[in-house]
């Protein structure tokens, strides 16, 4: 299962008679969270699709094993029905149209592992997802025990990251839970949760591209295919996978060269002989077949037009990681504007073989700070 449209088409969703209580923080800038459920749900809800009215409600605050204290949350996933989305939710409060790092770490209680797998779900999001398209940014993956076997009862450490632009309502809607993604029922536990929500000091440009590129240009550079074999590179917003709201950027080519470059680009104002700090940040997925191409990321004083222009901005090559997924991107550059009024910012992919290449990026933080 590479993402959860491959699953599921939609998500109806059953809202018990819990409602999720917003916390507002002394100072909204940053909010530290530690939940050990020892006393009852401590302001989640409880959420889900297909939730049988007439029986107790799946998720309960259980005895059974605890990696904090005596209690964690225990999930009753696919009671109901097959395919079953089962999630804990809270409402947080925060500052309206403001950048912010979200750190999600929890104790996860599994016996799954390699063999037909749970998905798991963490995510920020600005609404409760009622479509499984509002869904697909929280989900993180299988559910692992990290172990070759389906073993018993083991607790893992989870840790996710997650770098996102508050909406005018100034709330983030945090969830995690599970999707029975095959004709199974499993118990699963979660204890010792740790919610971080701090506002960056320095607020970067950011771009979720839910409205088209935002001012992004597509570019490919050196589509030197072989004789008979047309190039066919192309980068377009797409539904299919998302980190943040229902849009990322969708790279796509089956490109029979080896030197193709596709890549997005951006002007930046900057002050004239002046030095800056650029970082640059963004949520990556590689789900190519086709293995080698190196990531594109760095900061230029004029457009590139050849592949000269592009060597200098060549990082790691684009691994795949064990579970497809988000992975989180960050570099930093530093360089002197000279003569120039604009600096460009260039994120895209070098394909060093021929073969199908995919990959999709969201959640671009780009900083420009004056040394």
């Amino acid at each position: 299962m590479k993402h959860l449209l491959c699953c599921v088409t939609a998500l109806v969703l059953t809202m018990p008679g819990v409602f999720a209580k917003q916390i507002t923080a002394s100072e909204l800038g940053q909010i530290d969270e530690i939940y050990s459920f020892e006393n009852g749900f401590e302001g989640w809800t409880i959420k889900g699709s297909h939730i049988n009215p007439d029986l107790p409600q799946p998720i309960t605050i259980s005895q059974t094993r605890a990696a904090d204290g005596l209690t964690s949350l225990q999930f009753d996933v696919n009671r109901d029905a097959f395919g079953q989305f089962l999630w804990v939710e809270k409402v947080f409060s925060v500052e309206p149209s403001q950048v912010y790092d979200i750190n999600i770490d929890y104790a996860l209680g599994t016996r799954d592992c390699c063999s037909n797998p749970f998905a798991l779900l963490t995510g920020a999001l600005r609404n409760t997802p009622v479509t499984l398209q509002d869904m697909n940014p929280a989900y993180q993956g299988i559910v692992d025990n990290g172990e070759n076997t389906f073993s018993d009862y083991k607790w893992v450490d989870k840790q996710y990251a997650i770098t996102t632009r508050s909406d005018e309502q100034g709330e983030f809607h945090l969830l995690i839970g599970f999707f029975g993604n095959f004709e199974a029922r499993r118990i699963e536990y979660i204890d010792r949760l740790h919610v971080r929500i701090a506002r960056r000091t320095e607020q970067p440009e950011f771009y979720s591209f839910e409205n088209d590129f935002e001012g992004w240009e597509p570019r490919a550079i050196d589509l030197n295919a072989s004789a008979g074999s047309p190039q066919d590179w192309s980068i377009v917003p797409s539904s299919q996978s998302a980190r943040d709201g229902n849009y990322s950027l969708k790279f796509l080519s089956t490109n029979s060269a080896a030197s193709a470059k596709a890549f997005i680009i951006k002007s930046f104002t900057v002050k004239r002989k002046q030095t800056y700090q650029v970082k640059v940040e963004y949520e990556f997925i590689n789900g190519s077949e086709t293995l080698g191409a190196k990531i594109i990321t760095g900061v230029l004083r004029v457009r590139p037009e050849t592949e000269e222009d592009i060597i200098s901005l060549y990082q790691e090559k684009a691994k795949k990681p064990d579970v497809y997924g988000w992975q989180h991107k960050q570099y930093e550059f530093k360089m002197g504007s000279k003569k120039s009024k604009v600096v460009y910012v260039v994120i895209g992919i070098a394909a060093n073989n021929p073969g199908h290449h995919l990959y999709y990026l969201d959640n671009v933080c780009v900083t420009l700070q004056q040394q």
